[in-house]
């Protein structure tokens, strides 16, 4: 929620940059133009929306949200038994990161099993 809070906030403000003085200027004085683009808030049901910033503020904002481990990420999987359905995870950043060491745990659990004959696996 606070992640969208966010998002909306820099495309108010974007928005009436936009509209007033631009100080975001090249070498030649030309205004730096906005660039726009479709994000997507990490809330169910969510439509994309379009938000505008300057090339400058674009990579600021990449830079800084590569930083946030609280920022959320959201990954399509495939439906298992599906190839045409897929569904929508969101996690923060962190826990995408701890689910993963979790798999990588338990897959070597299982890989170092050793299987007695007569015993079973």
């Amino acid at each position: 929620m606070l992640h969208f809070a966010l998002s909306i906030a820099v495309t108010l403000l974007a928005a009436t940059s936009a509209s007033s003085f631009n100080p975001a200027t090249d070498a030649q004085g030309k205004a730096d133009p906005t660039v726009c683009k479709k994000v997507v808030s990490a809330e169910p049901g969510a439509k994309p929306y379009q938000m505008c910033m300057t090339k400058a503020e674009w990579a600021a904002k990449k830079k800084a949200d590569a930083k946030n481990p609280n920022r959320i990420v959201c990954r399509y999987e495939d439906s298992t038994g599906n190839r045409l359905k897929s569904y929508k995870i969101c996690m923060t950043a962190a826990e995408w990161i701890d689910q993963r060491q979790r798999e990588r745990d338990s897959i070597e659990q299982i890989q170092r099993k050793v299987c007695v004959a007569g015993g079973g696996c």
